[in-house]
């Protein structure tokens, strides 16, 4: 054992010392290179610069392979000092001294020389022309320090190269502004020279510090040189000038600062113009020109770097495209705007934005090469101006309609022509599309009860065109999701998932219920509008809205048991399932509460009443209205004991059922007590009504074994006794108390005889 310790101890000893071999080898590998290099401008050899791989293939090898592994697992099995790698030694160091020193020193000799060619113009040490001319050499020598450090010191001659063309453009333009030594066309035309240089110098130099004075100097002369003519035609060919230049820089060296600063400056200085200084009558054509033209050179550019290159885009692409977009489009909805006839035309300048998009997205379809979030990007371009020309040419209902169909074409080719991207747009505009409903709901279906209004035919208009319409869009969509042939593209646990399983459905839902809701209330708040003004029909009108209630409240309760039968037969869907119990319930106690309210007060109406005649439909219109009702109760107690949706409800919905049966039975008798003036008789037979009923409860509980129905039973006799001794027996005669008591107690003795035979069925006792 001790000599495994003690070989262990020799291996690891060994591994350490090969580790530092390894790293002594590393920074002599540095040392030939760095020679080589010297060796190779000496020689002028021309040829590519050899990579650190190629030096090392040529060299011979010091690091045997077997060493990096031992060193790998020596330092895997054993804590070691960390040895600093001469990066991490030099990092801040070789940083400050090598790159940000020669910046400032650069920056310092250019103020140096102004200060001194102020002090010499103050003090009028030398001519005019001969500052000039010093400032000149002074650019010049730094630019043949540079030239010839290059070689050895290339991020030092790249910042005297760029210091340099600075001096050339400050001392062209003094001569030419302060001096006069030079006319306009010269000092442009030296200007630019020097913004060629500049390029070349970048290029040269791989350098994009350089290509970024350049494009300052560049975009500079034309204000620098500015005679106050104010062409701006000629300035913003220039821009467009210098622009393609510089991109194509931009594109060669792969260098998105350039292109950023590029694409911010023209932006800038064009949208300033249009904002500020723009004359419509005058400069529309030329402006909307060049608004196109950046626009595509922007545009071209980026796909260029994307296509060309076959980049990944990241988040800092997506904002330059879609800026490039917008502004593009915002500046050319202004200009078109404010030209006196070309509000006509603004849809069509939005759609023309959705086709020219549409046009790079089948191009990007074509290249199997290209990332397809591109892709992704240009299709959402395309729909989000294909969305806005539509409210922009359109007005009303065709904005929903035509919304709808680019939706349902965009989830078509989605899912069934599998392109998923286009499915991901769809969403976005299935919800755009019912929003755009919802104004139309409140446009069409919305008017003062005291004004004059329009005129309304139930079911010939169109707010019922577009919602139907909407609805069978919206079906559609539901139906390719249930369809096996048609799988969802996307994960379970994305976003898309939850668009399609839940705002789906909520969409069609709420879309269905009201194409046919919001008509009922129409019509009725149309009669109500047309009686406003008639004196005698205030009572009329109070039915009207009783009316109303009754049949949004029917129609509801049938909307919701015809939904409940056609998920329990055919679509089967658990979550739909849950939600619609939940509505049934909600539905069952707006009809047991208001509903019961309203149908009482119209047969009170009806019995009552003698100012205006009145028809029969205020009697039986409440015996209509139990028929959705029990639809509704049929449809929960289908829910219930189905096998799909698979919930323990069934002692709730015993609970529920008799509660509603009661209360609706309650209702009946108080209803025909008060027709019928009962006086006070009414009372005591809805006591014998709820103490009847817990017999009745008494003998499903025994007969079904059902503990829920006993207890209930025994519950609702209480109450019944409560009511009858602290409510009922205040006003009651002898007589009406004798039957009461007599009636009660003999269904107290009848339910107590139940328990005592059934004992053994119920609690397995001998009687």
């Amino acid at each position: 054992m001790n000599e495994d310790h003690q070989k262990i101890d020799e291996l690891y000893t060994r591994l350490k010392t090969l580790s530092q071999q390894q790293e002594h080898f590393r920074r002599e590998i540095d040392t030939i290179k760095h020679e080589l290099n010297k060796l190779k401008a000496k020689t002028a050899y021309r040829s590519a610069a050899l990579d650190s791989s190629s030096l090392i293939s040529h060299e011979p090898q010091p690091i045997p392979v077997p060493i990096v592994e031992a060193k790998t697992a020596y330092e895997e099995a054993i804590p070691l000092a960390d040895i600093p790698s001469q990066k991490q030694r030099g990092g801040l160091e070789k940083y400050i001294g090598e790159n940000l020193f020669s910046k400032l020193g650069i920056a310092i000799i250019v103020i140096g020389v102004g200060i001194g060619a102020k002090f010499a113009i103050d003090n009028e040490l030398i001519s005019p022309l001969m500052r000039v001319v010093f400032g000149y050499l002074v650019g010049l020598g730094l630019l043949g320090f540079a030239v010839k450090l290059k070689a050895d010191y290339h991020r030092y001659s790249a910042v005297l190269m760029s210091g340099a063309m600075a001096i050339f453009y400050f001392m062209t333009y003094v001569s030419h502004s302060f001096y006069g030594f030079m006319p306009a066309v010269l000092a442009f035309s030296l200007m630019v020279a020097i913004t060629g240089m500049t390029v070349m110098a970048a290029i040269y130099y791989k350098e994009q510090v350089i290509a970024l004075i350049g494009q300052v100097g560049a975009y500079s002369i034309p204000f620098l040189l500015s005679d106050g003519s104010d062409n701006m035609q000629l300035f913003f060919t220039y821009v467009a000038i210098i622009n393609v230049g510089i991109l194509l820089v931009a594109f060669k060296q792969y260098w998105k600062t350039l292109y950023g600063m590029t694409f911010l400056l023209t932006w800038l200085f064009f949208s300033a113009w249009c904002l500020f200084g723009f004359e419509a009558k005058r400069e529309f054509w030329m402006a909307f020109s060049f608004n196109t033209i950046y626009f595509l050179l922007f545009y071209i550019t980026f796909l260029a770097y994307k296509l060309v290159r076959e980049e990944q885009y990241v988040l800092s692409d997506v904002f330059l495209v879609l800026v490039n977009s917008f502004v593009f489009f915002g500046l050319g909805y202004f200009l078109w705007e404010g030209h006196p006839s070309g509000g006509k035309y603004l849809g069509a300048f939005a759609l023309l934005n959705g086709l020219l998009h549409l046009g790079v997205g089948v191009l990007i379809y074509l290249n199997q090469k290209a990332d397809r979030n591109i892709l992704i990007l240009v299709s959402g371009l395309v729909v989000l101006f294909f969305t806005l020309a539509v409210p922009i040419q359109l007005d009303g209902n065709w904005v929903t309609l035509v919304w709808m169909g680019e939706a349902l074409l965009l989830f078509s080719l989605g899912r069934i022509r599998k392109a998923p991207i286009y499915e991901k747009l769809a969403y976005p505009m299935l919800l755009l599309a019912f929003f755009s409903l919802m104004e139309d709901w409140n446009s069409a279906y919305t008017f003062s009860l005291y004004g004059e209004g329009a005129s309304f035919s139930p079911l010939l208009n169109i707010g019922f065109y577009t919602s139907f319409l909407c609805a069978v869009g919206y079906g559609l969509v539901q139906w390719v999701n249930t369809q096996k042939k048609y799988p969802f593209p996307f994960q379970d646990s994305s976003i898309w998932a939850l668009a399609s399983k839940f705002m789906i459905p909520t969409l069609l839902l709420l879309v269905a219920y009201n194409t046919f809701g919001f008509e009922i209330s129409q019509f009725w708040g149309h009669k109500i509008r047309l009686l406003r003004n008639r004196e005698e029909a205030n009572l009329q009108i109070s039915d009207l809205y009783q009316f109303a209630l009754v049949w949004r409240l029917v129609y509801s309760l049938a909307f919701l048991g015809l939904l409940s039968l056609i998920n329990y037969n055919w679509i089967k869907s658990k979550v739909l399932g849950y939600v619609n119990l939940i509505l049934n319930v909600v539905g069952v106690l707006a009809f047991l509460t208001t509903g019961l309210y309203a149908l009482g007060n119209l047969w009170d109406t009806y019995y009552q009443a003698t100012v205006y005649p009145k028809g029969m439909i205020y009697v039986w219109i409440r015996y209509f209205a139990f028929l959705p009702l029990g639809l509704v109760v049929y449809a929960s107690y289908k829910y219930v004991n189905s096998s799909f949706l698979d919930v323990k409800l069934k002692i709730p919905f015993d609970i529920a059922f008799h509660s509603i049966t009661l209360w609706v039975l309650s209702s009946e008798w108080l209803n025909w007590g008060t027709t019928f003036q009962m006086g006070q008789s009414y009372k005591l037979g809805l006591s014998i009504l709820w103490g009847s009923y817990s017999l009745l409860l008494i003998i499903l509980g025994i007969w079904k074994k059902k503990v829920h129905l006993r207890v209930g039973a025994i519950l609702l006799f209480g109450m019944t006794l409560i009511k009858l001794f602290f409510y009922d027996m205040a006003n009651l005669g002898t007589l009406p108390k004798t039957i009461v008591f007599i009636a009660l107690g003999i269904l107290l003795l009848v339910i107590s005889f139940l328990y005592n035979k059934y004992r053994q069925v119920l609690f397995g006792e001998e009687a």
